[in-house]
């Protein structure tokens, strides 16, 4: 797995999230607090991921890495998934 393409796929899709959340948001489409839940999960998210961590990951944290090489379109199903960044 190339982590440092993984960490920089999933922090542009969760900028790219935030983006959407954020215009979702000041056009009405979604209230504050939807708004607030989905911004703070995303930043926890984005805070745990590392470099690092990806080149040393076990359990949980490798199974989400996998799974956000393969589906990085999905990465908070990966994070639920596989219960990371929470």
């Amino acid at each position: 797995m190339d982590c440092k393409k993984t960490i920089y796929s999933a922090n542009d899709h969760i900028d790219g999230k935030l983006a959407i959340n954020q215009k979702n948001f000041h056009s009405g489409y979604i209230n504050d607090a939807t708004y607030r839940q989905s911004a703070d999960a995303l930043a926890k998210i984005k805070k745990a991921m590392s470099i690092q961590e990806c080149d040393s990951a076990s359990g949980p944290a490798q199974l989400f890495y996998q799974c956000v090489t393969s589906n990085v379109n999905r990465l908070t199903e990966c994070s639920r998934k596989h219960q990371y960044g929470h």
